[in-house]
């Protein structure tokens, strides 16, 4: 657990588990009634925000009320390939509207159209990278991009990014031509919710933090960092 607050937990969520599966093995677990307020995306890993006590309960009307009105703060690191925004530390923002293309099998595919909903991303470079045996001024750069969705879109984060000409590591459905040879050295889509900041039921400000999991860490050393 992550955070244990009143009315709030958070916990880490591994990737390529469903948000409502694995809070429901956290209830099993705990033996209290809890409820699912937010969720992430089956590939993602990091913090996800539970609250305690049952769908309808006050402290999930008031978690769900903080998501709603876009109080909490939350940051997510994505590695892409291509240089977002110039020089590490440099920020920028994206309000490209995004629109819901199809739905098959639960699968949901999010594109930029005028006749989206209206969606905004801070992001900021952190850092620069290259594979190390590549050398030149042809190979490949790739960010960390540290990311804060103010809206709450499907895939936001990575219809962002791609629309910028950066395209998220290990993604099949926004990074296609280059997914077989991402998965080759990152096994899953390299996006994690790094940090989520909100209000506990008494008022209190709380912060969890989730640091990258081992399958992230491992692709980061396949890499050369240049800056």
């Amino acid at each position: 657990c992550l955070l244990d607050r009143p009315g709030v937990l958070a916990v880490m969520k591994p990737s390529k588990v469903e948000s409502e599966r694995f809070i429901e093995l956290v209830q099993r677990r705990s033996g209290t009634p809890v409820t699912c307020v937010s969720r992430l995306d089956w590939a993602v890993s990091g913090v996800l925000t539970i609250a305690v006590g049952g769908d309808g309960s006050a402290s999930a009307e008031f978690i769900r009320a903080q998501f709603a009105g876009r109080l909490v703060l939350k940051t997510y690191h994505c590695l892409a390939s291509g240089r977002l925004l110039g020089t590490a530390g440099t920020s920028g923002v994206h309000t490209a509207s995004l629109k819901i293309e199809q739905r098959a099998e639960d699968l949901s595919r999010v594109s930029v159209s005028a006749q989206g909903l209206e969606s905004c991303t801070t992001s900021t470079s952190r850092a620069f990278y290259q594979f190390a045996t590549d050398q030149g001024p042809d190979a490949t750069i790739f960010s960390l991009v540290e990311a804060r969705p103010i809206t709450g879109r499907t895939h936001q984060i990575r219809v962002h990014l791609a629309s910028m000409g950066c395209m998220p590591v290990s993604d099949p459905l926004y990074s296609r031509q280059n997914f077989p040879g991402d998965s080759r050295w990152c096994p899953r889509l390299f996006l994690h919710c790094s940090r989520i900041a909100l209000r506990d039921f008494d008022g209190g400000t709380c912060v969890a933090k989730a640091p990258f999991p081992r399958d992230l860490l491992a692709g980061l050393a396949y890499l050369r960092r240049i800056a």
